[in-house]
């Protein structure tokens, strides 16, 4: 009975209109010839697929549609486009100008002339005994925000123009990087702004997303699915996803009929988490595993993480619980709330409090009326909403960036707004670069110490490594980061860095007494503690340095003498005067480097040395206005042949296995194209050579091509190693498919006297007849 063809047809496709759906097609027929995956089943989940997009719509704007463009603030009546702001607050915007006085009249009078926005505004005094207290369950949902949203501003991480990018010369078969402590995908997305110059240089590029927690971690892999595989349809509902408290009920939808297919388990069953077998957990794997495109290696637990988090996404008791409780919680904290707004500049202060109400990111011109569904991808499943004065997504973005450009023309002081439309941009790049299938995104949740001795181990090697804040003592420590991360900078790249991020180095110093409210952290920096005399010495002249800008605010002055704390505009202004103290604070690490074969790299090839620059943008927003990013690199970066030699060896097999055999003859060509010269090589390195040799000279065979492959068998027998049996089978085997028998016959015959146990005594047979 003739085999039915399991590769699928356009003409499946055409009913439903789907460029996107055909480019899905490619995807999957592609993979049909890389692993073993059954093209039925996926050809009928893509059909499934085909008919969610067209029944669902997963935008934030009028209709459920992609949110692309600012609308009219009036938004019980109207829809339209926006095309003038507020004179008065810069806050919101509207398509004419009979709608924004019928909004005024409504509704943005009071919210414009409420006096927030006004200089001399004051935190309520009733709230002011409370302002720098926190409870311990206030500290939970602190803690959790670090986590979910991070407290420093993503960069690119490769940084290519100002690095390969200057090198005519670069180029790689594959490109490595390594998110060691990694938090949410922002990094990420910020890294994608040089990959589109990159893959012109190189094959591809392999991204390794790694974090601890287990909510960051499948917060990370749903949102990187929902962008390769629905793609600029998904942007709005991932935003939601990672940034607010609500979803739209379409969203909901979405989410549960995703899980259904992901696990095979119907709406009431997918409710107990207990069905999630060790079956259905790899069929979920699998499931986010089918472009191709992403490797989700995450244990059972945390991918039934994902099922937890989503049960009670569609209930609306749920929703209004989440509201209630999120209530409670902005009202409760309203002491240091009012206290950080007022010090922010008044015209930034309605955006950042429209957030706090609100709970979702959004241009505050456009309607959130149709967020009905409770967001438990962000609100913790035992806790609850997690707000507090720190949770904010504007520490986590470089606001300089953010602000410089405007093609949306979000009103100037709609801080989220502006947010907004920067995240949907770096959005739109990455789903547009995947398409390439160049890119592979590998999420992993493990110690970062542990998962980097398991990579020393496994021989890999990164172009980029960044160990974020685990640099600081309190985490791993700047030391011992340096010694994990050494081994794995890759050494045929010249340019290959390490970035370390020092947030709490300031404890390592004299000064931390006065400009950290965190005691905790003196128990992690051996420094010799100040007396009580020399303390008060030093504060005095930090303020009389100081003595202009007191001039200006002697109010503030005389907040910092009560409370013996600098503020932090008075802090960025010491340090930037005095570079030494944290020179005095890195120097010791410099031997540290330089017994690991490092040295740091000046001044920053990827990112600015000086990062409290960003933070005057928004000043006070964030308490982390002191971090400083140091970049490594290797001292030594000519390559070492034992060292570099096996690498080409690995790449060219792994192709090989896949039989790829075009591209393992490009690696193995790579390696021999390093060594020059044969003499003063040791015998393992002559071993290696001849591998790469007799490898290649195998894919030629595989390819038809004998006579190369005859070519390689005889350089090996010639110049490395006269008796190499694989060299002598392949020489056999060329010299026969080239119809040169006699001279075949002979070389069987001295192979089978090497190793009489070899298959050659068959081979022998068939000239012999």
């Amino acid at each position: 009975m003739e085999k039915k063809s399991t590769k699928l047809a356009d003409s499946d496709f055409d009913s439903l209109n789907g460029g996107e759906l055909k480019m899905l097609l490619s995807q999957l027929n592609d993979m049909q010839g890389r692993k073993n995956i059954n093209l039925d089943q996926m050809g009928a989940f893509s059909m499934q697929k085909a008919v969610q997009k067209q029944a669902l719509l997963l935008g934030n704007g009028p209709n459920q549609e992609q949110m692309r463009a600012i609308t009219c603030a009036n938004n019980l009546n109207c829809f339209n486009k926006a095309i003038l702001s507020c004179a008065n607050c810069k806050l919101v915007a509207y398509c004419s100008k009979e709608c924004q006085v019928a909004h005024w009249k409504e509704q943005h009078k009071q919210m414009c002339k409420n006096g927030m926005g006004k200089p001399d505004w004051q935190p309520d005094p009733m709230f002011a005994m409370e302002a720098d207290r926190l409870s311990v369950e206030d500290m939970f949902y602190a803690t959790m925000s670090t986590d979910l949203w991070g407290k420093s501003p993503g960069f690119d991480l490769i940084n290519f123009r100002s690095n390969e990018g200057k090198d005519p010369n670069f180029k790689c078969r594959s490109y490595d990087v390594f998110f060691a402590a990694g938090g949410d995908i922002r990094f990420m997305l910020m890294t994608f702004d040089s990959i589109e110059e990159l893959c012109k240089r190189c094959d591809r590029v392999n991204l390794h997303l790694n974090d601890i927690s287990s909510l960051v971690s499948v917060r990370n892999l749903l949102m990187t699915y929902l962008l390769v595989t629905e793609g600029e349809e998904a942007i709005d509902f991932v935003i939601n996803l990672w940034y607010s408290c609500a979803l739209t009920s379409q969203q909901s939808q979405y989410l549960q009929n995703l899980f259904i297919q992901a696990t095979g388990l119907d709406q009431k069953a997918l409710k107990l988490i207990k069905n999630c077998s060790k079956d259905r957990c790899q069929n979920m794997r699998e499931f986010f595993e089918m472009s191709g495109l992403i490797k989700a290696d995450l244990t059972d637990e945390r991918l039934k993480l994902l099922i937890q988090m989503y049960n009670c996404l569609t209930e609306e008791e749920s929703f209004m619980k989440m509201k209630e409780e999120r209530n409670t919680k902005f009202n409760r904290n309203q002491g240091m709330i009012q206290k950080r707004l007022g010090e922010q500049e008044p015209k930034h202060r309605e955006s950042l409090n429209f957030f706090r109400q609100h709970g979702v990111l959004f241009p505050m011109s456009n309607a959130i009326v149709q967020m009905s569904s409770c967001n438990n991808y962000l609100n913790d499943p035992d806790k609850g909403w997690p707000i507090d004065q720190k949770l904010n997504p504007l520490y986590s973005w470089p606001m300089k960036k953010v602000l410089s450009t405007n093609p949306y023309n979000v009103p100037e002081n709609d801080l989220y707004g502006r947010l907004y439309f920067f995240i949907v941009d770096k959005m739109k790049n990455f789903i547009r670069l995947m398409q390439t299938r160049k890119i592979q995104i590998q999420i992993t949740c493990k110690n970062a110490v542990t998962l980097m001795e398991d990579l020393k181990i496994a021989r890999k090697e990164y172009d980029r490594i960044d160990v974020s804040t685990l640099s600081d003592e309190n985490y791993v420590g700047l030391g011992r980061c340096l010694e994990l991360s050494a081994p794995l900078l890759k050494i045929r790249n010249p340019h290959s860095r390490l970035v370390t991020t020092l947030m709490n180095w300031i404890a390592g110093t004299k000064f931390l007494n006065f400009m950290s409210t965190n005691p905790n952290l003196k128990n992690y920096y051996k420094i010799k503690a100040l007396s009580e005399k020399e303390s008060g010495d030093l504060f005095l002249k930090i303020l009389q340095e100081d003595e202009e800008h007191i001039k200006k605010s002697p109010f503030e002055a005389m907040k910092q003498i009560k409370s013996g704390l600098l503020s932090l505009s008075t802090q960025i202004r010491f340090l930037r005067r005095h570079p030494e103290i944290f020179e005095g604070f890195i120097n010791p690490f410099y031997k540290v480097a330089e017994k690991l074969g490092l040295m740091r790299v000046s001044p920053n090839t990827i990112v600015p040395f000086v990062a409290d620059q960003e933070n005057e943008v928004i000043l006070h927003m964030n308490d982390l206005h002191n971090e400083r990013y140091i970049e490594w690199q290797l001292i030594d970066q000519k390559p070492q042949l034992p060292q570099i030699l096996p690498e080409y060896l690995e790449e060219g097999n792994i192709s090989y296995q896949q039989k790829q055999f075009t591209r393992a003859i490009e690696s193995y060509t790579d390696g021999i194209q390093i060594v020059s010269n044969l003499e003063g090589l040791d015998k393992e390195t002559l071993t290696i050579l001849a591998n790469l040799y007799t490898k290649r000279a195998l894919c030629y065979q595989n390819e038809g091509k004998h006579k190369q492959a005859l070519e390689d068998a005889e350089y090996v027998l010639a110049n490395i190693q006269s008796s190499n049996k694989e060299a002598l089978q392949l020489k056999a085997n060329a010299l026969k498919n080239l119809g040169r028998l006699n001279d075949a016959l002979a070389n069987f015959i001295e192979l089978l006297q090497l190793s009489p146990g070899t298959g050659a005594q068959q081979v022998l047979q068939a000239p012999e007849k």
